[in-house]
């Protein structure tokens, strides 16, 4: 009897804690799943995602905080797993103007390489014809 005294006491006393510990393991579940997106829930963060991959990541999360794992080592394992398209935080902007000067530099190119073959390439009738020979022309082509 004095045995299962004490063992009650035992689980009383730890069950506190083990409560906690699962209470904290879901509050920071939840912190490091509203940080990743669902990629094929429009956008939505993981913890309020319905589709699979979202309650996948959400279970894979849970899984290794009540192994212990801290919870950067976790982010680094999913966004190697998914890459940085799943991260929810704004990807810096690359700087572009580079890449804008080399985008107006190479349609200028172009313009004037089209300019060129078609001036140099393609014959252009003579139309230098006397003003008479043009209405002629115009008028036979009235009358068809």
């Amino acid at each position: 009897m004095k045995n299962i005294l004490i063992y009650l006491f035992l689980c009383l006393v730890c069950s506190p804690s083990f409560a906690d510990d699962t209470a904290s393991v879901e509050i920071e579940a939840r912190e490091i799943a509203e940080q990743f997106r669902c990629l094929a829930c429009n956008d939505e963060n993981v913890e309020k995602a319905t589709d699979e991959i979202a309650h996948d990541i959400r279970i894979f999360i849970r899984k290794h905080l009540a192994e212990g794992k801290d919870a950067e080592f976790i982010k680094s394992l999913i966004e190697a797993q998914y890459g940085d398209m799943i991260s929810d935080e704004e990807a810096t902007v690359p700087n572009t103007s580079n890449e804008i000067y080399v985008i107006l530099i190479s349609v200028l190119f172009s313009l004037f390489s089209i300019t060129y073959f078609l001036l140099h390439h393609i014959k252009i009738p003579d139309t230098n014809l006397p003003l008479s020979s043009a209405v002629k022309i115009l008028q036979t082509s009235d009358e068809d």
